[in-house]
């Protein structure tokens, strides 16, 4: 699975310097604030890095990206990065050792970073802007997954009120379900005269294959249907 941002303590770094000082100072500083460093020196070596942890499901947290790079440049490399969905969401900090124009800092929103620093800077500020990249990027991941969810739930309520009959009411509250949690789902619908009209839907995630259905398990769901909104006997 790959990382969601998370906590700005103990995340993992990707640092982008061709300066082998630089990326020592502030591996150093990221270091000492607990966090796991990844320092590479151009940008196919980061681009390379990224490949190799999206296989592995553990892309870092946040980038740190020079704009001075001797193969492109750190907006570009930004540019690369959020163009692809599986790398969109690792929030990019540009940095330079030059002093900051707002035409740098202009170029480095234009390319979907989320903050410029000047380095070198004080620990604290270096820190703080790690945190701030993270936390926008988690409060950003957290609406997204909501937003998702509220689309699945409108989908579920249109579909289940299209329902023409009870049983396609069972088979359609079944698979919104099971889209809704991520796991198998089963509905059971009591209609007239004490018939029970069941749905039954595997979710996403489920394994392909169906495993063969436990029948005693389902008579028993029945009779707790039936006794639930008939009473017992």
């Amino acid at each position: 699975m790959v990382r969601r941002p998370g906590t700005a303590v103990g995340c993992t770094v990707l640092v982008v310097d061709d300066s082998a000082a630089s990326r020592y100072a502030l591996g150093a500083v990221l270091s000492r604030a607990g966090h796991v460093v990844i320092p590479v020196g151009s940008a196919g070596e980061a681009l390379v890095e990224l490949d190799v942890r999206l296989r592995a499901g553990a892309l870092p947290d946040v980038a740190l990206v020079d704009v001075g790079l001797p193969d492109l440049s750190g907006f570009e490399l930004c540019r690369r990065v959020k163009a692809l969905p599986s790398l969109a969401g690792i929030p990019v900090v540009h940095f330079s050792a030059r002093p900051s124009v707002p035409a740098d800092r202009c170029r480095a929103l234009d390319a979907g970073g989320e903050a410029y620093l000047t380095v070198p800077a004080e620990p604290e500020e270096i820190r703080a802007v790690v945190r701030a990249a993270l936390r926008g990027a988690r409060e950003l991941t957290d609406s997204q997954a909501q937003f998702d969810h509220l689309t699945l739930l409108s989908r579920a309520v249109v579909d289940v009120q299209g329902a023409r009959d009870l049983e396609e009411l069972a088979r359609t509250a079944a698979a919104a379900t099971a889209r809704l949690t991520g796991v198998d789902a089963a509905v059971f619908v009591l209609g007239d005269h004490g018939a029970v009209h069941t749905g039954l839907s595997r979710s996403a995630a489920a394994p392909a294959a169906p495993a063969a259905p436990d029948t005693a398990a389902r008579e028993r769901a029945v009779e707790l249907v039936r006794q639930i909104s008939c009473g017992p006997g």
